[in-house]
């Protein structure tokens, strides 16, 4: 037990419990690619976490631990932290290229600005008038009929 040691990189990741989330920049190299992750998480494991999960060759890693923001709690009215945030920056072997942008057309946004309309006017006092209402039940019921399973 006291003579054996395990090499770097040689570590296995099973469903990790960790989320990584892309962030789009375009003052990074073309070789590189920008993660918010956990602040638990260190570089090593940010390497070991790309290079098992997506077979990515990691050349560098660089973190940076962003404060919380201040911001006033409207209830108690006193100025309160914002959660830090931890940002990763990979050094890749080869060029990244970023996923396309989604589509707002693909997840409904017609339907998902009728539903914030609505709801602001309720929220100021408003009764929503049978318009709206009607424009929205119209478009809520077509996204319906197509996500249904077609016979």
């Amino acid at each position: 037990m006291w003579g054996i040691t395990k090499p770097f990189g040689q570590k296995a990741v099973y469903f990790p419990n960790l989320i990584f989330k892309l962030v789009r920049s375009a003052r990074l190299m073309p070789n590189q690619a920008a993660f918010k992750v956990p602040l638990h998480v260190n570089k090593l494991d940010i390497r070991d976490y790309l290079k098992h999960l997506y077979n990515v060759n990691v050349l560098d890693v660089r973190t940076v631990i962003y404060p919380g923001k201040l911001v006033r709690n409207r209830r108690t009215l006193r100025m309160e932290r914002t959660a830090r945030v931890k940002k990763a920056i990979v050094t890749l072997d080869h060029d990244f290229k970023y996923p396309a942008l989604p589509k707002p057309e693909e997840f409904g946004e017609k339907g998902h600005r009728l539903q914030e309309k609505v709801s602001m006017l309720k929220l100021s006092g408003w009764r929503v008038r049978s318009p709206v209402r009607a424009e929205l039940r119209e478009v809520l019921t077509q996204q319906m009929k197509e996500q249904s399973p077609k016979e």
